[in-house]
C-alpha cells in the first residue's frame, strides 16, 4: 500500500503479492516525484474490491513476462493461480472482483506476456471502467490475456498506444474501448465473447489503426 517513488522491483516469491482490504499501489506521486516499477516474469498479484495499481505521469512500469512465465493480475479468490489467498472464502472468482490497472500519461509502460483476470469493477470504477487502462504516449502491450472484466477489457485513451498479439475475451462490456484522440494500433488480436462490442469507439478525433484481428 502506498506510493512507489524511485525504483522498485517485484521479484518472484512463493506466495502472491496481495493488494486487498482498501489498499492500492501507485507508481510515482505526481509529475514531480516519478517512480519506476519492474515486475519480474512469473509474479502473481491478487487484488480485491476497490484495489488497483496506478502509474502516474512521468513514471515507468515494465511488466515483461515470458511465454512460460507470464505475469498475472487476478482476483484474490482465484485459487487456480499459485495458492489460496483467502482460505475462509470459498466463493469462486467473478468478473469485477477488483478495479483495474491504470497507466496515466505522459508516462512510459511496457506490458508483455501479462494476464489480467476478473478486474474492471463497475461498482467502484463507474460505467466506463476497464480492467486495463492506458492513457498517453509510449505505451506498448503485446501477448496480453485479458479475461472476464466486469467492464471493458482494455481502454486505450489518447496517444499512439499499441495493443498487439493479445486476447481480450468475456468482458461484460466491450473488449477494447477507444477514447480521446490519437492513433492507437490494434493488430493481430483475438477479441471475442464480449458483452457489447469487440472494439468500441465514438470519438471523431481518434484515428485508430485496426488490422488483422479476429473479432
Amino acid at each position: 500500500h502506498g506510493n512507489i517513488v524511485g525504483s522498485s522491483t517485484w521479484s518472484v516469491t512463493s506466495i502472491p503479492y496481495l493488494i486487498i482490504n482498501g489498499q492500492r499501489v501507485t507508481v510515482g506521486n505526481g509529475s514531480s516525484q516519478p517512480g519506476q516499477l519492474t515486475i519480474a516474469p512469473g509474479v502473481v498479484v491478487k487484488l480485491w474490491n476497490t484495489e488497483h495499481l496506478t502509474m502516474y505521469a512521468n513514471s515507468l512500469i515494465t511488466a515483461v513476462g515470458t511465454s512460460t512465465a507470464s505475469i498475472v493480475f487476478t482476483s484474490f479468490r482465484d485459487d487456480a493461480v499459485m495458492n489460496d489467498a483467502q482460505p475462509s472464502d470459498a466463493n469462486p472468482p467473478a468478473a469485477g472482483d477488483w478495479r483495474g490497472i491504470f497507466v496515466e500519461g505522459p508516462a512510459a509502460g511496457r506490458f508483455e506476456h501479462v494476464a489480467v483476470k476478473y478486474g474492471g469493477s463497475q461498482s467502484v470504477g463507474g460505467p466506463d471502467q476497464a480492467a486495463l487502462s492506458f492513457n498517453g504516449e509510449n505505451l506498448t502491450a503485446r501477448h496480453l490475456t485479458v479475461l472476464k472484466s466486469g467492464g471493458h477489457g482494455v481502454k486505450l485513451s489518447n496517444g499512439s498506444i499499441s495493443l498487439t498479439d493479445s486476447e481480450v475475451s468475456s468482458s461484460t462490456l466491450s473488449g477494447v474501448r477507444l477514447a480521446g484522440t490519437g492513433s492507437p494500433v490494434i493488430e493481430r488480436n483475438l477479441i471475442g465473447g464480449n458483452g457489447e462490442y469487440g472494439i468500441r469507439g465514438h470519438d471523431s478525433t481518434m484515428r485508430p489503426v485496426v488490422r488483422d484481428n479476429q473479432i
